[in-house]
């Protein structure tokens, strides 16, 4: 009696996965956040930090720039009539 051997492949191990298909599940909320993230950046909160420093700057044309300090605020607080009522209304 003459026996065969059935040839088998073993199953590739799981060790062997890369680094994407082993993070997958971590990394795709991240990405998919991303965008957000970069818009809400470039648009609200940088012209928000620019405007704040630019307070401190008296400016009287495009290029011409003389830091002030908190004067612009103390004339804001103490004798803008405008910002006082628009405040009271």
């Amino acid at each position: 009696m003459q026996t065969t051997a059935i040839g088998t492949t073993a199953a590739p191990s799981k060790g062997v996965r890369g680094w994407w298909e082993r993070n997958e599940r971590a990394v795709i909320p991240y990405v998919m956040v991303a965008p957000f993230f970069v818009l809400f950046i470039i648009f609200m909160l940088w012209p928000v930090i620019n405007s704040f420093q630019l307070s401190f700057y008296e400016v009287s044309s495009a290029t011409s720039k003389n830091f002030v300090g908190l004067e612009n605020y103390r004339r804001l607080l103490t004798q803008d009539t405008r910002f006082w009522t628009s405040i009271w209304n």
